[in-house]
């Protein structure tokens, strides 16, 4: 929501679901648990994820990133281009945190035909 500001109907769809306390301590227990240094219990699952990524690097990759993102700002990215060097990467920089918000059009254009690609290389056919 970095392009424009929501519409009422919008805001109310994003609210909806966390009306109450009871209704937000998921998203909290979930912010929390980022592990933002070793000394986090999640720290070493982390790391064994990250490690894992390699499996990934000689798949074709297209990254789609917004670059206004307040959260997974240019360092993130910077990770993402180490630990994929071969990805193509789409960076839109007016895209913030909720891409699809912000580029919707963009974006899907931009991944759409390889989902396409994955499905008939996986013989299914597309769904319109």
């Amino acid at each position: 929501m970095h392009q424009r500001k929501l519409s009422h109907a919008e805001k109310e769809g994003y609210i909806l679901p966390y009306r109450s306390w009871a209704a937000r301590v998921a998203i909290n227990a979930f912010v929390q648990d980022i592990p933002m240094g070793e000394s986090h219990p999640s720290y070493a699952k982390l790391v064994e994820i990250e490690e894992g990524l390699s499996q990934l690097k000689s798949k074709p990759m297209r990254i789609v990133w917004g670059g206004a993102d307040f959260c997974f700002n240019q360092l993130f990215l910077a990770r993402w281009r180490e630990l994929f060097p071969n990805a193509e990467i789409k960076h839109l920089p007016k895209a913030g945190h909720y891409i699809l918000e912000d580029t919707a059009s963009e974006s899907v254009r931009l991944v759409s035909n390889e989902v396409k690609l994955a499905l008939s290389a996986n013989g299914r056919e597309s769904r319109k």
